[in-house]
C-alpha cells in the first residue's frame, strides 16, 4: 500500500512539474516540491488546475470531474496514512490495528484501532490503482485541452 502510494505521489509531483514548467529538467519546481507533504501536493495540483480553468476554455465535464478525483485522492491519502503509521508489530495476532494515538476532549490520549483484513488491503490497493489510472487519464485530457485551449474573454 505504501509503495503503491509513493508511486501515486510521484505521479502528482510530475503533473505539478509539467504544469509549472516546460523544461522537465528544471530543478526549481523539484526544490519547491521536495518539502511538501502529500496533502499539500494534492492541494497544489488542484489549485493549478483551477488557475487554468479560470483563464482558459475547458470542457465542463473536465471541470466537473476534478472535484470527484480530488475527493478520491484525499480519501486514499488518509487510508494510506493508516497503513503507514500503524503499529504493525503489536498487531500481528489481532484483527485490529493500532493506527494512531489521539488526544480526546477530556485531555487524555487514547490509542485508536481499526479492523483491517487482507480483503480490505486488496480493496484499497485496487482502489488506489483505479485512482492512479483515473488521475493519469484526467491529467492527459487536461494537458490536451490546455495545449489547445483559447483564453477566456471577460
Amino acid at each position: 500500500m505504501v509503495i503503491q502510494y509513493n508511486y501515486l505521489e510521484r505521479q502528482i509531483d510530475n503533473y505539478i512539474h509539467e504544469i509549472m514548467n516546460d523544461d522537465f529538467e528544471d530543478e526549481k519546481v523539484w526544490i519547491f516540491l521536495e518539502n511538501l507533504v502529500a496533502s499539500k501536493k494534492i492541494q497544489v495540483l488542484s489549485k493549478l488546475y483551477d488557475i487554468h480553468f479560470a483563464s482558459l476554455i475547458f470542457p465542463e465535464k473536465l471541470i466537473a470531474d476534478k472535484k470527484r478525483i480530488f475527493i478520491e485522492l484525499d480519501k486514499i491519502r488518509e487510508r494510506r496514512n493508516i497503513y503507514a503509521h500503524a503499529n504493525w508489530i503489536n498487531s500481528v495476532n489481532s484483527e485490529h490495528i493500532e493506527c494512531k494515538t489521539k488526544r480526546m476532549n477530556d485531555g487524555k490520549y487514547y490509542r485508536l484501532h481499526k479492523k483491517i483484513s487482507i480483503g480490505d488491503l486488496d480493496k484499497d490497493l485496487l482502489r488506489m490503482n483505479n485512482i492512479q489510472l483515473g488521475l493519469e487519464q484526467y491529467h492527459e485530457e487536461f494537458m490536451d485541452c490546455f495545449c489547445n485551449s483559447e483564453i477566456k474573454l471577460k
